[in-house]
Formats: C-alpha cells, structure tokens, sequence
C-alpha cells in the first residue's frame, strides 16, 4: 500500500519509483528499478470511471492471503468481502442517491469485481475445507 506525506493539489501526475535488490543464480548482484508515472485526480467519479477491476481483484486477493497466513481463512474470505463492500459502499453513497434501497448500484468500470470476489472465495486456496460444492 502506499500513501503520501505532502498535498497533491495542482498536481496532474505523479510518479512512484521503486527498487529490488536481488543475487542471479550465478551469484551476481542486481538491481531492478521500476519507475511509473500516473494520473492524479482530486474527483472521486474520475477514480471509479478509470478503476482497473482486475488489478483491485488482485490486490484483494493478495492481501487476503497475507491475512490468511497471520490468521484463519474465514478472516481472509471475511476481508475480501468487507473490502468489496466497503468500494461498492462509497460509490453507492456518492453517486447512488436516487437508486431504490436494496438495489445494487455498481460502477461500469467495477461491473465484475463481485463476481472476481466470489470466485476468489470458492477457489481452494481459501476453503476450509475440501468438501465444500462449488456452487
């Protein structure tokens, strides 16, 4: 995750930089350097109309698994639900208001992600069980 120290205001891009220091097979020291330059926005409807669903779906499932190895797997089903809950929640407060009370209200661009939780959940990796049905 990441976060940051000083205001974005007036800011069109930023850029992230990171480094990752590892030894060959051979023995050699090298050192990788990822550096990426990315939109910033201060509009909540810019952030969920350009969402990547899939790398949100990914994010998700990997820090359930890192859930999952410090606690029990019904912790990490537990937060991919509540994280998915928590996106569709802000987006529903912000540009949901005139939708009926028990209807879901989903971005274009985040269509899926439910469908990707889902999934996520009843894949093996984060069964308690082997005898749980697929559907």
């Amino acid at each position: 995750e990441l976060g940051r120290t000083e205001g974005i205001s007036g800011v069109r891009y930023t850029s992230i930089q990171s480094a990752l220091l590892y030894t060959t097979s051979n023995g050699e020291r090298r050192i990788r350097v990822f550096t990426s330059c990315l939109p910033v926005t201060s509009t909540l409807g810019d952030m969920f109309k350009h969402a990547d669903c899939l790398a949100i779906a990914s994010l998700t499932g990997k820090m359930a698994i890192d859930k999952g190895l410090s606690s029990k797997l019904s912790d990490a089903r537990e937060a991919m639900v509540n994280k998915t809950v928590e996106i569709l929640a802000v987006y529903r407060e912000s540009f949901g208001s005139n939708s009926a009370g028990s209807q879901l209200v989903l971005p274009e661009s985040l269509r899926l992600l439910p469908l990707y939780v889902l999934a996520m959940i009843k894949n093996v990796l984060f069964r308690s069980c082997t005898d749980t049905k697929p559907n």
